[in-house]
């Protein structure tokens, strides 16, 4: 995606246009919806902002921490606006909701790999007690071989991992 959009990111132009080369043999408009498809991949996949129930009344944030060492997205939804903050090199993950929303955040499980110590909302957690979350607006929900998965009802988390 990098290398075939890069000349259109990096234009004047402040849209993605239809044709792959403005001006080209394919004509075509300057603003051209299909060429933002990547964008839904990239929220989807990469940020792993994704609905579990109908009207995103509940969503997941489970990202991906091998393709990129940070990632910044924005998700509008009709209650607000989920924005998510990850550094895979610091370890930390910060996500902000516009409302209070229930979500499931999923964290790394290879972050944990050499921790000792987690920062969630401020307060200090070693990594056995995390399993064990039962806060008001944060709990320990499962985990897998990649993830470990929280509950989250609040407008925002944060975590830090060290």
């Amino acid at each position: 995606m990098k290398n075939r959009y890069q000349y259109m990111v990096n234009h004047r132009l402040t849209t993605l246009w239809e044709d792959w080369n403005i001006g080209g043999a394919g004509g075509g408009s300057i603003n051209h919806g299909w060429a933002g498809g990547p964008l839904s991949l990239l929220s989807q996949y990469v940020a792993g902002i994704i609905p579990l129930t109908a009207g995103w009344k509940t969503f997941m944030i489970r990202p991906s921490d091998v393709l990129f060492k940070k990632i910044k997205c924005s998700v509008p939804l009709e209650q607000g606006v989920v924005i998510l903050n990850m550094d895979t090199y610091q370890r930390k993950i910060n996500v902000d909701c516009d409302v209070n929303q229930n979500f499931i955040l999923a964290v790394p499980r290879i972050w944990f790999k050499d921790a000792s110590l987690c920062i969630l909302n401020g307060k200090e957690y070693d990594i056995q007690q995390l399993k064990g979350i039962q806060k008001k607006k944060i709990t320990f929900d499962s985990e897998d071989t990649q993830y470990f998965y929280f509950k989250i009802v609040d407008k925002s988390v944060k975590i830090h991992i060290i």
